[in-house]
């Protein structure tokens, strides 16, 4: 069976891209022929670890935590976490090995430990960054990648423009630029030097397109590559990225969104990278029509939250078990509906719950 390397390196080569250069997928390193194992995937690597979600934002102030283990807990955020800075919305992740939730006021430009008393400085953000604007922890868990969707002058504009956020530095400085000018994005790490990047409106017209950028963590260059095209053009969708639970495949997961005629979608889109597919296949329907959800990845749970369906409470997830993917509702719920909202894993002890 394939590595996600070797995977990579074909997929590129069928496209007629032969020139390998120091990429971490086409020279086949260690950090990602390790994420075949399951050493490396978004979110927690191991899903008795994802037991509490932090939910931010998402056109309210107010800050919840929902418990996956227990759904008739009502928790609330430790004295460890300092969450009175939060606001409608924003982007953010657990950096520094999980411990460090950090979160980013894309208006106010500004990001910031949520552990109460902790020394990091906040860190200024160059931009104004619309709702809805993709985060990933990147470069060993140390910092917060945000990827495009800038405001200024008031004017929302679909820019290309990236930003690398270093709480721990308490410094910001610009990524790398993405090779479309894109809003309504979607973005997953797939393993520890690898993001997808998928669908997206340019000139607020959504596409099928998908980026991956590949880090080389010995020469320290990164570069873009063109994926597989999705089957339906989205805007607004989820990304995430899983593990079969029997097979170990790594599974990519393209989720709901919004349509050109701005209606929302039910379907759901699925790349299996360790079987030698080269492009997306159609997964199960979600239970209904979902846009601008939160997300996040456990090691075999993809989790959605919230959403634009009705304004939405719900709390869906997806599990695949011999390449067969269901998707099903939990028993949880938000306290208010939320759309464009911001998801971080926590430890146990930053959640008070009874």
């Amino acid at each position: 069976m394939l590595s996600i390397a070797e995977e990579m390196e074909i997929f590129l080569r069928r496209r007629g891209r032969r020139q390998c250069s120091s990429e971490a997928f086409c020279c086949k390193s260690r950090s990602l022929t390790k994420t075949r194992r399951g050493i490396s995937l978004a979110g927690f690597n191991d899903d008795s670890t994802l037991d509490h979600l932090l939910i931010l934002g998402g056109s309210s102030r107010e800050v919840e935590i929902i418990s996956l283990k227990n759904a008739s807990l009502k928790c609330k955020p430790s004295q460890l976490l300092d969450t009175s800075r939060v606001d409608e919305f924003g982007t953010g992740g657990l950096l520094s090995d999980n411990k460090t939730p950090v979160y980013c006021s894309v208006i106010k430009k500004r990001c910031f430990s949520l552990l109460a008393h902790s020394p990091s400085r906040d860190v200024m953000l160059f931009m104004q960054r619309g709702f809805g604007v993709p985060s990933v922890p990147f470069f060993n868990n140390k910092t917060l990648w945000i990827l495009g969707r800038a405001f200024h002058e008031a004017f929302s504009l679909n820019r290309d423009t990236t930003e690398i956020v270093s709480i721990d530095r308490s410094k910001s400085k610009w990524g790398p630029k993405m090779p479309l000018a894109l809003e309504g994005h979607c973005a997953v790490l797939i393993n520890s030097t690898m993001i997808l990047v998928a669908g997206g409106g340019s000139r607020r017209l959504p596409g099928r397109s998908t980026w991956l950028y590949s880090y080389d963590v010995q020469n320290q260059k990164g570069k873009w590559f063109s994926g597989p095209k999705l089957i339906e053009n989205r805007t607004h969708a989820s990304c995430g990225a899983i593990q079969d639970q029997i097979t170990g495949n790594t599974i990519v997961v393209v989720a709901g969104g919004t349509d050109r005629d701005d209606l929302r979608l039910k379907s759901t889109e699925l790349w299996t990278l360790d079987q030698g597919g080269f492009g997306w296949t159609s997964g199960p329907d979600l239970p209904v029509d979902l846009s601008h959800a939160g997300s996040v990845s456990g090691k075999h749970a993809f989790i959605l939250v919230g959403g634009k369906a009705g304004m939405l409470k719900s709390v869906y997830k997806l599990e695949c078990s011999r390449r067969d993917c269901q998707w099903s509702k939990m028993d949880q719920k938000l306290s208010r509906s939320r759309y464009s909202l911001t998801v971080i894993p926590i430890p146990n002890d930053y959640a008070d719950c009874e």
